[in-house]
């Protein structure tokens, strides 16, 4: 039971590790990406994810920033 535990809180520890990793990692691009503001394609995506503001559309922005990350890292437009 306890060596359960203790792999249960040893995974937790790993995954939360990685998310902050991965955050980091959103944040170098996203740093990035508005360096760049309008000379680079990906600027529209995010002014589409500033411009969506309410609670139901929220998802959508989310979409919009996912998308330009993927296409500043890969420069191609989606």
């Amino acid at each position: 039971m306890h060596e359960m535990l203790g792999l249960i809180a040893f995974l937790l520890f790993v995954v939360s590790f990685l998310l902050v990793i991965i955050g980091w990692r959103m944040k170098a691009v996203l740093k990035e990406l508005l360096e760049k503001k309008k000379t680079h394609f990906p600027y529209a995506y995010l002014e589409h994810a500033r411009t969506e503001k309410s609670y139901e559309t929220g998802s959508n922005a989310n979409y919009w920033l996912l998308l330009a990350m993927i296409s500043l890292l890969s420069d191609e437009e989606f």
